[in-house]
């Protein structure tokens, strides 16, 4: 790559994960992503004028089963709320959710947040990088 590029993009392969970061050189600032568990943002670090800070807690375990840690900055799709009883209708047609949220009896915060992402592109310009993921569902559900 060549010196002129102002970001870089760095792909890691940890035990159980790769973490992709995309970096300003310039700046410091910096957003680290984890493909195979939702896409998940694991840290996300900027400027805030003075000093390259945390901007969202950042993901310490990649396998804690503590709620709140499962779905930090996780992807929160279809839906990122609760779904009441695990069920709605739409067009007249009744569906159903898995309960994940079984003391609230509700569906909550999507199913993809913990899927693997595939990375597509990855693409370094003079002044910008971008990172494109993507998932494939299949209309199935755990």
């Amino acid at each position: 790559m060549s010196e002129d590029y102002h970001f870089s993009i760095t792909e890691t392969n940890k035990a159980d994960f790769t973490e992709i970061v995309i970096k300003n050189k310039l700046t410091g600032e910096f957003v680290s992503i984890i493909p195979e568990y939702g896409a998940r943002i694991k840290e996300l670090r900027l400027s805030n004028g003075k000093d390259i800070i945390s901007i969202l807690k950042a993901v310490t375990d990649i396998n804690s089963n503590d709620r709140d840690d499962i779905f930090t900055n996780a992807k929160l799709s279809p839906f990122a709320g609760r779904i009441k009883d695990g069920k709605y209708s739409f067009q007249q047609t009744e569906y159903s959710l898995p309960i994940n949220y079984p003391e609230e009896n509700n569906a909550c915060h999507g199913f993809i947040f913990n899927k693997s992402f595939s990375v597509v592109e990855k693409v370094l310009k003079g002044d910008s990088a971008s990172c494109t993921l993507e998932y494939y569902y299949d209309n199935e559900y755990e």
